[in-house]
Parts: structure tokens; sequence; C-alpha cells
């Protein structure tokens, strides 16, 4: 039993004391990926209802146009 016991001591103090360096190297983002968007429109504080609608309307435009242009294909 000792013997046992002992074996299994020396065993896992052994797993213990090594280290296995772990580098994850991940690929390069595409080059359409690493393009930026152009901002999008904002409003001056005094702007009427219809404006802020047109700006909505123009600012989802812009920003699905931006998405699709980064798509593959």
């Amino acid at each position: 039993m000792k013997y046992i016991i002992l074996s299994l001591m020396i065993l896992l103090s052994g797993c213990a004391t090594k280290v296995v360096p772990i580098v994850a190297k991940f690929p390069e983002a595409p080059a359409a990926l690493m393009t930026k968007c152009p901002p999008l429109i904002t409003l001056p504080e005094d702007s009427k209802l219809s404006d802020v609608a047109k700006t909505v309307t123009q600012n989802y435009t812009i920003h699905y146009e931006c998405v699709i242009s980064m798509m593959p294909g």
C-alpha cells in the first residue's frame, strides 16, 4: 500500500512541474474587413421630426452599404 501511494505521489508531482506553452495563432483579417465605414450623419439640436426620419433613413443606408461592401464574394 505504501508503494502505491508513493508511486502516485511521484507521478502526480511530475505532472505539476511540466509547463507546456500554448500560443494561439490567428489568421490575418482580410483587407476588406479592416476598412472603416464612413461616419453617420448627426442632427443639430433644433431639427424637425421629418429631418430626423430622413437622417435615420440615410444612416441606415450608409450602414448597410458599408456592410455589403465588406461581405466576401
